[in-house]
């Protein structure tokens, strides 16, 4: 609501150059209403655009590297800003150009709410097919997601996983993530997540599953028992990635076992590898103080593509 008054009144130019100060508090706030502006639809592509933001951005990522948690704040507002950006479309190229700090952010976080925030800037990224094969071309990120599959934070993990449904996508995904150890994770979801953690899987399952050694890998962590129980689900995603990945596995073993799991009338028409249930679900983050939501809330997973948003702690901001 107040983000075009501002905008109307000139303040953005400043900003940028306030975002460059060589004062951390005002970095802070600067970037802090950036991650506000940012949320807003119409706003993302004339941000992003500005010559040198993006790239600011990174540098002051790498700057502060040395003492994350001195600079936590700033570090948080960054990221978000980075990953709200990345939403819009024509800003995904130039948000990519960072991937690797992103990527260096990740793996040495040890604050969840950075993982998270990174992770989803990770995701946005994602959505972008060409990006997505770059990432899997990065054996440190794949490794960091496959580990963030199995967190103990379901937030961490549903960010996670969504990257992965992504990424699974490519035709190089298989080789890749199942060489990264994607397979157990995957199915420990399968067995204890929350529902909407359990349809990521499946998607991720079936479309990494083609071969014989996968299906009989994910056979043996005790998926088919899972995925029977899934498949009574009054959800019509669960039913249909739970069956999609049934059909898969069940290929292996008797027409006599596979009517146990499966009644033949449970089949999918739509068969065809690399469905997935988001369509650029890409999704931003506020940092509004005054909302107690948190980035990753429940519900925080938007098919529709046109942003979730969600908050900063008071607390939080004024650590």
């Amino acid at each position: 609501r107040n983000a075009a008054p501002i905008v109307e009144a000139g303040a953005l130019p400043v900003l940028f150059d306030l975002v460059a100060s060589e004062s951390a508090s005002v970095q802070l706030q600067a970037t802090w209403v950036f991650a506000n502006l940012s949320v807003v639809d119409e706003l993302k592509e004339r941000i992003g655009a500005h010559p040198g933001f993006v790239t600011t951005l990174y540098r002051g990522l790498d700057r502060t590297a040395a003492a994350q948690d001195a600079h936590r704040p700033l570090r948080l507002q960054t990221i978000r800003t980075l990953a709200n950006l990345a939403v819009d479309v024509s800003n995904r190229p130039r948000v990519a150009e960072g991937l690797r700090t992103a990527v260096q952010t990740l793996t040495a976080s040890t604050r969840d709410e950075i993982t998270q925030a990174t992770l989803r800037l990770v995701v946005n990224l994602s959505y972008d097919a060409r990006i997505a094969g770059d990432m899997l071309g990065d054996g440190e990120l794949v490794a960091a997601l496959v580990q963030c599959c199995a967190s103990t934070s379901e937030a961490i993990q549903q960010e996670a996983v969504l990257c992965v449904v992504n990424l699974s996508l490519d035709d190089q995904a298989e080789k890749i993530l199942i060489a990264a150890g994607a397979l157990q994770p995957l199915v420990a979801i399968l067995h204890g997540g929350s529902q909407v953690l359990q349809e990521q899987a499946a998607w991720a399952l079936s479309n990494i599953t083609t071969t014989k050694e996968a299906k009989m890998r994910v056979i043996d962590l005790g998926a088919l028992h899972t995925l029977k129980a899934l498949h009574r689900s009054s959800s019509g995603q669960m039913r249909q990635a739970s069956t999609k990945i049934m059909n898969s596995l069940l290929s292996m073993v008797t027409p006599q076992s596979r009517k146990v799991f499966l009644p033949s009338s449970a089949t999918i028409r739509d068969s065809h590898r690399g469905r997935s249930p988001l369509v650029d679900g890409a999704r931003a983050s506020s940092a509004v103080p005054h909302t107690p939501s948190r980035l990753g809330a429940a519900g925080g997973y938007h098919a529709g593509g046109d942003g979730h948003e969600d908050a900063l702690d008071p607390e939080e901001a004024e650590a």
